[in-house]
């Protein structure tokens, strides 16, 4: 299905009421391509997420405000070199400074994205939602991210703090926080190893991941860990910890919501 939004379709998409506006996206939801013509002066949050099968996103030439520049299949809000909607085959350009919030969100088609050098802002869930990621990689001399040991993440360098993690995401040893929803809506992540490094894990940072089945945890210490990190994970999964550090992990406020923690040592291979 192919449309070419115009004055009519914005007012639908982006004047109607929020539970409205969620509706159209469902309705909307097999589109494969789309093109924004310069009718359109203002697109506010993501009006494509959840459209999972779109594969063309193209802003006309010449539109005074977005442009869809190098064939990026993405829409760049032109003033500031912002990407505000991506889908499955967007190649960010190297001239975008900045990735809106849910800029990709629920793109469970999305699988690989490249993030260029010159990308400085992530937006929070700018790829919440994406179950079918598998790469995601920082090009080097990024000032402010890197995706450091092939992690399959993102990592806000200063504070060696992973802000964005996919399915195939393997933590760094040198990370020492687990951003706010960093994992969020990641259904397809089944196991994750948290390292001896890790201090502490935000907000929402597991939340939704209902496909997990085990978590190891390296350090000692527990970690602190945000009242729903972990919300809608069974927590009759195993969590393996040291086994020196397995009555504190029992005993810990933050860690004893999971019923089954084990000693690594117990750990089957």
């Amino acid at each position: 299905m192919t449309i070419s939004i115009r004055k009519l379709f914005l007012f639908l998409f982006l004047v109607a009421s929020a539970g409205a506006l969620k509706a159209a996206d469902k309705a909307e939801c097999e589109l494969t391509s789309v093109t924004i013509t310069d009718n359109v002066i203002y697109i506010e949050d993501n009006p494509f997420a959840g459209c999972s099968r779109l594969t063309s996103l193209v802003v006309e030439p010449g539109h005074p405000i977005y442009d869809s520049r190098g064939n990026c299949n993405g829409i760049i809000r032109t003033a500031d070199n912002t990407l505000i909607v991506g889908c499955q085959s967007t190649v960010i350009p190297a001239s975008v400074t900045a990735i809106e919030e849910e800029a990709f969100l629920d793109c469970s088609s999305l699988v690989s994205i490249a993030i260029p050098a010159s990308v400085t802002a992530i937006g929070r869930n700018a790829f919440s939602g994406c179950t079918a990621l598998k790469s995601l990689t920082v090009a080097a001399g990024n000032p402010i991210y890197d995706s450091r040991d092939s992690c399959n993440a993102i990592i806000a360098t200063k504070l060696n703090t992973l802000i964005v993690g996919c399915a195939a995401t393997v933590i760094p040893a040198s990370v020492t926080y687990i951003d706010a929803e960093a994992f969020a809506g990641c259904t397809t992540l089944t196991a994750i190893t948290i390292p001896a490094a890790v201090k502490g894990i935000s907000r929402s940072a597991f939340d939704g991941c209902t496909g997990l089945r085990s978590i190891t945890v390296l350090r000692r210490t527990p970690p602190t860990v945000a009242v729903d990190a972990f919300r809608a994970v069974d927590p009759s999964i195993p969590v393996y910890v040291p086994a020196e550090s397995l009555a504190l992990y029992q005993s810990s406020e933050m860690w004893k919501c999971f019923t089954n923690i084990q000693a690594i040592n117990d750990k089957e291979e």
